[in-house]
């Protein structure tokens, strides 16, 4: 009898231990950071990825870097977020482009080289940096050459059903939404060079989930290629006279899109130094032009400078213009 009562006993202690067996084996398998998130926004059931990856964690002064990757269109993609220090509930995401042969790195990483993050630190925002496909051809903005670089050849470049890179902007804000609870009214685009152009297109595709963006170094190009004008004005900030001293007179499509006349009209801050020698200042200038006409919101600041990058100024003034607008 007491043999029996003791094996009872055993039997009962073993089993009670199995939920916590399950709990433990249920947290230790979650440890891993997947997590799946699908972005449907016109609700056909035809969702965008499949499976969202958190990657390495890396804390920095002022907040956290997360690599993710994500299936987008068959082929595996990878974003960086910082997420600074302290952000409040519901912060603003800013999606920052990379240029040609560039990466995720040159917005996000452990020492900051674009400065972005101490801005995001200082204003309350999240950054997401994508990193763009190697794209075995050429197109209008890459003559000759394949490289790395955002998508924005026509007419395939121009849908958010055939781009897989505005797909990935599409699952990015959803996934944002999900780990970050950011403010879904107030995402950014903002670019540069290549990444300008892209930041400009996801704006008129997307601008329905785009409060407003910024492009540097880049415009709108009605040339064959964007090498086909090369025109510099250097003393002048004043587009109306960059663009009567450029000598430009190209007359074809606008690309990186046709700027859009209905619908919503994403405000723009648009940005270039007048003594680019990659990328005429005449594009920003022209795009500028365009919105007017349009009767877009917009903003331009030309430096006085040489070189392709940014003007003197750029990221707070283009941070100041683009946060003063959200989704209605």
């Amino acid at each position: 009898m007491l043999k029996n009562i003791s094996q009872k006993t055993i039997i009962y202690s073993i089993l009670s231990f199995i939920p916590f067996i399950i709990i433990l084996m249920t947290l230790i398998l979650n440890c891993g950071g997947t997590t799946t998130t699908n972005a449907d926004d016109d609700n056909d059931g035809d969702t965008l990825t499949g499976e969202t990856i958190d990657g390495e964690e890396t804390t920095v002064s002022n907040g956290t870097i997360t690599q993710a990757t994500m299936t987008i269109d068959g082929t595996e993609r990878s974003v960086s977020f910082f997420v600074p220090t302290g952000v409040g509930s519901s912060p603003p995401l800013v999606i920052a482009f990379h240029g040609t042969s560039g990466s995720s790195q040159d917005w996000v990483d452990d020492g900051d080289p674009s400065g972005l993050q101490e801005f995001a630190h200082t204003n309350g925002f999240v950054i997401a940096a994508p990193q763009s496909r190697y794209i075995d051809e050429e197109d209008w903005d890459h003559e000759g050459f394949s490289d790395y670089y955002w998508e924005t050849a026509a007419p395939d470049g121009q849908s958010a059903d055939t781009n897989p890179d505005l797909m990935f902007v599409r699952q990015i804000i959803a996934d944002a939404a999900t780990t970050y609870s950011i403010n879904t009214n107030r995402v950014y685009a903002l670019g540069f060079s290549n990444g300008g152009f892209f930041a400009v297109l996801t704006a008129m595709v997307l601008n329905d989930e785009i409060a407003a963006f910024a492009e540097g170094g880049s415009g709108l190009v009605t040339c064959d290629t964007t090498r086909s004008c090369t025109a510099q004005v250097a003393s002048s900030t004043t587009c109306s006279t960059i663009i009567a001293s450029s000598g430009c007179s190209c007359s074809g499509s606008e690309k990186p899109i046709t700027i859009p006349s209905s619908g919503r009209k994403v405000p723009g801050f648009l940005g270039h130094n007048n003594q680019d020698d990659t990328v005429s200042v005449y594009y920003t200038c022209y795009l500028a032009d365009r919105l007017e006409d349009l009767g877009y919101t917009y903003e331009v600041l030309i430096g006085d400078e040489e070189g392709h990058g940014f003007p003197n100024g750029f990221l707070p003034d283009a941070w100041d213009f683009m946060s003063a607008y959200e989704l209605p």
